[in-house]
């Protein structure tokens, strides 16, 4: 993050982050650094996800000269409600004040149950740990302790999967589940039993899928294999006159919709593109392993949108 705001800086150019899962990084000093801390001149975080906002707040944070606050005071009011939630920014300061004055005891036992988590996984058969060790790889700067990621493959199962079994059999809900891993957020609001609770139904999760064979685990294509040529403006594609097809028949038509997987809801399509077969037969992969897609007027992706002819 500091590179990347030192590269921005000597062009001029202020560098913007979504700090959706970082926000707790302020108040805490065994967590990451926070981009603020790293130069980033405005920063929008989740106040609801890691410290304790109630649903739907976000606070937007600026810093130095760079960003043109009556620019951005005016954007934000043709955008904002008239009828702003008093209870939703009194919960905001609260979480603030809260975290504040309490951050580092609250957030270090979260960082102290997630330990204790992480070494139970890395016991358990079937299951890999993603390690904090990790840091310094091509790629992985730092690692939140409190994200506890682990593949799920060895007991023949995709994320989708598993987090779909912890959910029936004992009503836990996964923070994230994509083809191969799990991801469980460990907050402040998490103690002892709720971690014990969640290793019994990962135990017994393992026990149930022996030698399981779920189906086949999607592979991601390289980079250069799901890009796509821009042959109209997705100004025209979006608006335009569109129609739903078959996923088999959308190869070389022009996608008139953003399909994004989620995680990590990065856009592997956008509007103007040309739909090619890897990325259409992708689509297809993910779809059978049971992703959740934004942005798809059909969520199966049994047809796609794509420009009239």
């Amino acid at each position: 993050m500091r590179a990347l705001a030192e590269v921005c800086h000597a062009r001029g150019i202020p560098l913007m982050t979504d700090d959706a899962w970082g926000l707790d990084h302020a108040f805490c000093s065994r967590l990451p650094m926070s981009s603020l801390e790293a130069g980033a001149d405005l920063t929008i975080g989740s106040v609801h996800k890691t410290l304790s906002g109630l649903c739907q707040t976000s606070v937007m944070s600026i810093q130095g000269d760079r960003i043109d606050s009556g620019r951005l005071q005016l954007a934000f009011e043709l955008e904002q409600s008239t009828s702003a939630s008093s209870v939703l920014l009194a919960s905001i300061d609260a979480a603030r004040r809260e975290f504040q004055r309490d951050g580092e005891r609250l957030l270090g036992h979260a960082i102290d149950l997630a330990a204790v988590l992480r070494e139970r996984i890395e016991a358990l058969p079937g299951l890999d740990l993603f390690r904090d060790d990790r840091a310094g790889e091509p790629g992985i700067h730092a690692m939140d302790p409190t994200h506890v990621s682990f593949d799920v493959t060895g007991l023949g199962l995709t994320g989708f999967s598993a987090a779909d079994w912890l959910r029936e059999h004992h009503g836990i809900h996964v923070e994230l589940a994509d083809h191969r891993r799990l991801m469980v957020l460990v907050t402040y609001a998490d103690d002892e039993a709720g971690v014990a609770r969640l290793l019994v139904a990962l135990r017994e999760l393992g026990g149930a899928h022996v030698d399981a064979d779920c189906g086949d685990i999607p592979d991601v294509p390289r980079p250069q294999d799901l890009r796509m040529e821009t042959v109209m403006l997705p100004r025209e594609a979006f608006l335009g006159a569109t129609e739903l097809v078959p996923w088999r028949e959308a190869p070389g038509r022009i996608s008139a919709e953003m399909i994004c997987p989620y995680p990590p809801g990065v856009p592997v399509v956008a509007p103007g593109e040309r739909l090619t077969e890897a990325v259409v037969d992708y689509f297809q992969q993910l779809a059978a392993a049971g992703v959740m897609v934004e942005g798809a007027v059909d969520e199966s992706l049994a047809h796609l949108r794509v420009v009239a002819r």
